[in-house]
């Protein structure tokens, strides 16, 4: 109370403060109510400045707050702008990527053009050189199959199995030996000249097949009735059958081979 004694005292003291002599006491209330009207005492006045504090640390608390949120949200923002960092720089680069790789696509392409190109030019030279080529190229041999397997069995040393059978060959007839060895003995089939070209390829004689006739016949009934012939051909067991399914197909090689004085040859046609 001590503020608020000096605080009368000077009002009461001053030319222009309260005079208790010259007013009434309801004039004395209202001009003390008038001058005092605001006065805080020091309890009230404090108790005022301890809310004030209240709400200060409240509002520091929620600044604090909103100040660690806000940096938890700056992290945040920071770490994305450093992502989208990392996504442009990998968008750029996986640009560049795709670009050499369509570049690398594009030459790769374009060399298998020129290759097939290559390829077609070849081709074309192939093709006009080809008559050329063909007029070039011996004829190749056309042998019997007795031939054919005689060259395979002997062409790793063809020079030493035709000096062997041209000895052989010197001292028969032809017609007296094996089938090589009579064909070796015909000049006509030029044997040296034809086995030694076969080196270069050969084509294989298509052989004609033959069934043996017999030139008997197998007569039926007497002389006084009417009578029946059947013709006879040679099976594959060496007998006799009327039935030409039933007779051994042979080839020519086969039947230079036989005695086949009696029998007529029946060419087979395929």
């Amino acid at each position: 109370m001590k503020k608020f004694e000096e605080e009368m005292k000077e009002w009461f003291g001053s030319p222009t403060g309260f005079n208790m002599e010259f007013q009434s006491g309801y004039e004395a209330y209202c001009a003390l109510i008038k001058r005092f009207k605001g006065y805080r005492s020091p309890v009230d006045h404090q108790a005022e400045i301890g809310k004030i504090e209240l709400q200060n640390l409240k509002y520091r608390e929620e600044i604090a707050r909103m100040q660690k949120s806000l940096r938890k949200k700056n992290k945040a923002i920071k770490e994305l702008n450093g992502a989208v960092k990392k996504s442009k720089a990998r968008l750029k680069e996986c640009e560049k990527l795709r670009i050499e790789a369509n570049n690398e696509a594009a030459m790769e392409y374009s060399r298998k053009c020129e290759v097939v190109e290559e390829r077609a030019e070849f081709k074309r030279e192939i093709e006009k050189l080809k008559p050329q080529l063909e007029k070039q190229q011996p004829e190749l041999p056309e042998v019997p199959q007795f031939v054919a397997d005689w060259y395979e069995e002997n062409k790793d040393n063809l020079e030493i199995a035709v000096f062997s059978i041209n000895i052989d060959t010197s001292r028969i007839y032809v017609g007296d030996g094996s089938n090589i060895k009579n064909w070796f003995s015909s000049m006509q089939n030029k044997p040296i000249e034809t086995i030694f070209s076969m080196k270069n390829g050969y084509t294989v004689a298509k052989e004609k097949k033959y069934l043996l006739k017999h030139k008997s016949l197998v007569i039926y009934g007497d002389e006084d009735e009417e009578t029946d012939a059947d013709e006879l051909y040679l099976n594959a067991e060496g007998n006799f059958t009327i039935y030409p399914y039933d007779a051994k197909i042979f080839t020519q090689s086969e039947i230079d081979s036989m005695e086949t004085g009696s029998y007529e040859q029946i060419e087979v046609e395929e």
